[in-house]
């Protein structure tokens, strides 16, 4: 097996020339592609995906985009364009997983070629890296890296007269997720003969919260602070807001990935709308004879004025009958609806 390049490290003197270091480097596992079509009964198990190793060193360094002040950042180098060679296509290949220095940092071994960096904390969105090439000048451009910025969620909620309902009680439930997924820009190699490929991975944890009392301001209901996601990392909000008095509960699904507008809107009625609309077949009301009943206004970022178009969706659970679900539109002719009996019951009547 060639020999590799070294990792990145901090910047030192450099002497006249620095030869190439051979050194192990960390290589992307490369799983079945399940797109591939008609695969052979039995894949052969592909070898190592060849790094090749060159004459030349890159100096690296990164700076905060917005700050201009030099950053310490964990980085992937990329050689783009590679071609065809030892069973694997063309495409490209990643050639070393590095930490850039707050001063710099040299990387060695590298083979002429053109390269990409990419920085898994820089904020989805960002401009793709620009291509460079290594040919012995030493140096690549300067990695800018345009960090996530913290913006607010906010939630407006109106009532059937289209009033802003000032109070509630709120409850937020946080996940993250992080990925290893290549960048979008990559082309990965094929191994020709199985139709192997370079894929990532993933994780994540989520967090809930407890119920607390809040207030709108004059922009609604301030629902909390949240960073823009990464290109490695995605963070969701969920929250609920009960709204003061016997009001349909509100839902707010947010990922930070979300483009535009970070305001949402939504509508709350009195429940005892809702009770209204649900009966026996007996003829009584649902809730009196101990029927759960379920309503809530899936938020959407917008204006105000989308709340007029909105539903509230329903779901109505009792021992012995089928659940029912419904939306009710604050605006429309009221519907009502009977539970049925389930198939259990059904059965024992017959």
């Amino acid at each position: 097996m060639p020999p590799r390049p070294a990792p990145a490290s901090p910047l030192a003197p450099a002497p006249p020339e620095l030869p190439p270091v051979p050194a192990p480097i960390e290589v992307a596992e490369r799983p079945l592609d399940e797109e591939l079509e008609d695969p052979p009964e039995e894949l052969e198990e592909p070898p190592r995906e060849p790094i090749e190793v060159g004459p030349h060193s890159l100096l690296l360094r990164a700076i905060d985009f917005e700050s201009r002040e030099p950053i310490e950042i964990r980085a992937e180098l990329w050689r783009v364009d590679v071609p065809a060679s030892g069973g694997w296509s063309a495409g490209d290949v990643l050639q070393a997983w590095l930490t850039i220095a707050k001063e710099g940092s040299r990387v060695q071994g590298l083979p002429s070629g053109r390269y990409r960096i990419h920085c898994g904390a820089e904020r989805r969105g960002a401009p793709d890296p620009s291509v460079f090439s290594v040919d012995g000048s030493g140096e690549a451009p300067l990695v800018e890296v345009r960090f996530p910025r913290v913006r607010e969620i906010r939630l407006r909620v109106l009532d059937e007269t289209w009033a802003e309902i000032r109070t509630g009680r709120l409850r937020s439930e946080s996940s993250s997720s992080s990925r290893s997924d290549e960048p979008r820009w990559v082309q990965r190699r094929r191994f020709k003969r199985s139709g192997c490929i370079g894929i990532g991975g993933g994780c994540g944890f989520s967090r809930r919260g407890c119920w607390r009392d809040v207030e709108a301001g004059s922009q609604g209901f301030p629902l909390g602070d949240a960073d823009e996601a990464t290109r490695d990392g995605v963070r969701t909000v969920a929250s609920t807001l009960a709204p003061a008095g016997r009001r349909t509960a509100v839902k707010v699904s947010h990922a930070s990935d979300a483009a535009g507008d970070w305001d949402y809107v939504a509508v709350s009625v009195p429940l005892e709308r809702i009770e209204a609309l649900v009966h026996l077949p007996d003829g009584r009301r649902a809730v009196d004879a101990g029927a759960r009943i379920d309503a809530w206004c899936d938020a959407a970022p917008g204006p105000p004025g989308m709340a007029a178009s909105m539903t509230i969706r329903v779901r109505v659970t009792f021992a012995g009958f089928r659940a029912l679900e419904f939306e009710y539109g604050p605006r429309a002719p009221p519907s009502f609806h009977t539970l049925e009996l389930d198939d259990a019951v059904l059965g024992c009547v017959k």
